[in-house]
């Protein structure tokens, strides 16, 4: 259930970059990742640090949990991670 996880969390990154309107490019660079990572990161093929977590976050000026609000207690029980 790791990559529903990751999935999950990618959306997440590209619903907040797209609702602040910037381009893969644009976070990247905001994030100090490759773009290419971050679109990988996006479709829930890798699994980023928390370093990373932590840069996306401040780039996209948001604290740390949204990025993964959606992880609540019954999601997490669901995932069975």
């Amino acid at each position: 259930m790791e990559s529903r996880a990751l999935k999950m969390f990618g959306s997440k990154v590209r619903e907040l970059r797209k609702e602040r309107g910037m381009s893969q490019e644009a976070l990247a660079d905001a994030a100090n990742v490759n773009r290419s990572y971050l679109s990988e990161i996006e479709q829930g093929i890798v699994s980023p640090t928390i370093v990373v977590v932590l840069r996306l976050a401040k780039a996209l000026d948001v604290p740390a949990a949204a990025l993964v609000d959606d992880f609540t207690t019954a999601m997490l029980a669901r995932l069975k991670l």
